[in-house]
């Protein structure tokens, strides 16, 4: 067997053959159905995909156009796949990588190294911007993958944050930071982190712009205000109090032995 098979699902997808785009080679459904297999990592009945994906149509048509979403992948991915009469599926020996099993690998590894691996990859939310149409029980795994992939990065990212603080890595951890706050822009704990670290780093300007870029999300988001230990913290890191105790820790952390 020749070729390799890539397939980035962690974002808006994409399928590549040997490093060429193949994506609008294929229809949306039988894109899905290459999508459901590599996630899934099983092999898939005829019976479930056609359930899966043409539920909402009478049995007969959704085998016909089962058929026709599988002589599409046939002619575009079929040396990586086994398909007979009853079952769909990866072949065991097949050259393909897809990034959504290599994140998770990484995410729950311990190696902090293999963690930041799993961040890079996440590009974005599962199959973000795709869709077909009247396939409800496709579109309610979708949503369910989204969500435990998103928790699992969320969880993954939270991890750094704390390492990078414990090791006073200030730099990696305002970088991973802002990289949850994407995530999670309505977290108030998270801008309040922000704010700490970009003040023990010397960035005032940013820790209090920071603090604006929170009010303004909980008002537009959520219709509240920062909460008072979050403008204590404004007012605290405003007023000069937080950055002169961080300079102090600072030298405290980084002076050399005597």
């Amino acid at each position: 067997m020749s070729g390799k098979l890539e397939l980035y699902l962690l974002g808006s997808p994409e399928i590549l053959v040997d490093g060429s785009p193949v994506s609008e080679k294929l229809p949306g459904k039988a894109q899905a159905i290459l999508y459901y297999l590599a996630v899934t990592g099983q092999a898939q009945s005829r019976g479930a995909l056609a359930s899966l994906l043409w539920g909402e149509v009478p049995d007969s048509a959704a085998r016909t156009n089962l058929r026709k979403a599988v002589s599409a992948l046939r002619r575009v991915v079929r040396e990586f796949l086994n398909i007979d009469r009853q079952t769909v599926s990866f072949r065991p020996d097949g050259d393909y990588w897809v990034d959504v099993a290599v994140f998770r690998d990484k995410a729950r590894a311990p190696d902090i190294k293999q963690k930041n691996q799993a961040v890079e990859l996440y590009r974005g939310d599962f199959l973000s911007g795709f869709y077909v149409l009247n396939a409800p029980d496709f579109e309610t795994w979708l949503l369910t993958e989204q969500t435990r992939l998103r928790e699992l990065v969320v969880q993954t990212l939270h991890t750094l944050a704390d390492y990078y603080t414990e090791q006073r890595d200030l730099t990696r951890g305002i970088s991973i930071i802002r990289k949850l706050l994407v995530l999670e822009p309505w977290r108030e704990e998270g801008h309040r982190r922000l704010m700490r670290l970009l003040a023990y780093h010397g960035q005032r300007s940013a820790a209090l712009a920071q603090f604006e870029s929170c009010r303004q999300i909980l008002a537009d988001e959520l219709g509240v205000e920062p909460e008072p230990e979050t403008v204590a913290l404004y007012e605290k890191i405003k007023s000069g109090e937080l950055a002169n105790a961080a300079e102090e820790r600072q030298r405290t952390i980084f002076s050399p032995a005597p």
